[in-house]
């Protein structure tokens, strides 16, 4: 008896040995989003929080969802508004006069339920409608920087497909990273429901996961824009938003891009959790960037790869390092072929430009994700570490919702 107890123990010694040698996945867990406990609710919708983490589950016409999303963000939204639009437009007012025209252009062009949702929001938020528009505007009438992904399946992933993604933008933007928030919108109209994550007030997509499994992120590509722009065109992220809330194969996509028409240069990463592609998308028309000599791997940052385009490559000085960025993610894809699952990603995501990554001091936000889950890992670096979301559970209650009716 003794030496079964002997060898049983050294058995042991030897597994936590290991398991701290490669890694041990309970080691490695992260905090969840408790979908079962809401720290706030209003009408139909509630709101959800893990340390900095917020998602909010909005329900009914877009109208209704606005006044949902007005109330349960109104701290954020009058933030947002008091702490960087309003100072800094009284501080510049030649610029603040471009601003409020790009606003009111937005608003004459939103579409009719865009429209609503920022009307509801103004009933319940303690902001006037102008205000909120210029929330909706935080991003857009800022500029626009750098941002990067990588996504992996088949043969380089370690499991099903997985993304990551680092959302980049001014450092005068880190003192909004308290209002960062998943918005998972409920339209009553039978269209499908469509998580958001950006900064509240945001009625439009930048990234968005749906609950068919689809998942969308939009980066910055005006190095290879040939600085064109279109704006008498809808703005990218307004069209993005509408097509996920129709988009649920990539045959959808393909004939989506196809077919409409971009305001800017932008690449498109987008993915139905067995295959990625990217959308090289500008006013000329759209190109796909991803590499078909290496299934399995597609990499993004803020250049067209396309050879199809005939385009240089940009310099690195003048791409925010667009070109040394994809070198990273493309040599990490290869050393860890076949090892990349999620946590991996997430450490992936987490080495900055010099150890080999493409995090910098503009990272305002990163993403982790698995379409074919619903699942989300979302991390903000001046507020909180990662923390997963599984977004299948507040899916779920849509798609019952859609069938009974």
């Amino acid at each position: 008896m003794g030496r079964i107890i002997f060898l049983r123990m050294k058995y042991l010694l030897v597994l936590i040995l290991f398991c701290s040698l490669v890694g041990n996945p309970v080691t490695e867990a992260v905090p969840s989003v408790d979908f079962s406990r809401p720290s706030a609710s209003f009408e139909q919708g509630e709101k959800f929080e893990q340390g900095a983490v917020q998602v909010i589950d909005i329900h009914g016409t877009w109208h209704e969802m606005g006044r949902q999303y007005g109330r349960l963000m109104s701290t954020a939204l009058r933030e947002i508004w008091s702490v960087k639009l309003q100072p800094y437009m009284k501080a510049h007012p030649d610029k603040a006069a471009v601003m409020k025209k790009m606003a009111s252009r937005n608003w004459q062009a939103c579409p009719y339920k865009y429209r609503e949702t920022m009307a509801g929001m103004a009933e319940t938020s303690g902001l006037s409608l102008d205000q909120i528009n210029m929330v909706n505007m935080v991003e857009r009438v800022s500029g626009i920087t750098q941002c990067s992904a990588l996504a992996v399946w088949g043969d380089y992933a370690s499991g099903g497909l997985v993304y990551g993604r680092n959302y980049d933008f001014f450092p005068s933007f880190g003192i909004l990273s308290k209002d960062i928030v998943v918005a998972v919108y409920h339209p009553a109209d039978g269209s499908l429901a469509v998580a958001t994550i950006g900064y509240a007030g945001e009625i439009y997509a930048v990234n968005a996961l749906n609950e068919a499994g689809m998942f969308i992120e939009l980066n910055n590509a005006s190095p290879s824009g040939n600085g064109k722009r279109a704006p008498e065109r809808m703005h990218a992220t307004l069209t993005l938003f509408s097509m996920m809330q129709d988009a649920d194969t990539m045959n959808y996509l393909d004939e989506f891009f196809a077919t409409t028409k971009c305001n800017a240069a932008y690449a498109i990463g987008v993915t139905d959790g067995k295959t990625a592609r990217a959308y090289e998308w500008d006013v000329e028309g759209v190109q796909r960037g991803d590499d078909a000599s290496h299934p399995g791997v597609m990499v993004m940052t803020n250049h067209f790869a396309s050879p199809a385009w005939n385009r240089p490559e940009p310099a690195d000085e003048k791409s925010w390092q667009s070109v040394t960025r994809r070198k990273n993610l493309q040599a990490r894809a290869e050393e860890y072929k076949g090892k990349i699952d999620a946590v991996r990603m997430m450490k992936l995501m987490d080495l900055d430009i010099p150890s080999g990554g493409t995090k910098s001091e503009l990272t305002r936000y990163q993403l982790t994700v698995q379409p074919q889950d619903r699942t989300i890992w979302l991390k903000i670096p001046e507020q909180s570490d990662w923390t997963k979301l599984e977004l299948k559970q507040l899916f779920q209650h849509h798609s019952q919702q859609r069938k009974a009716a």
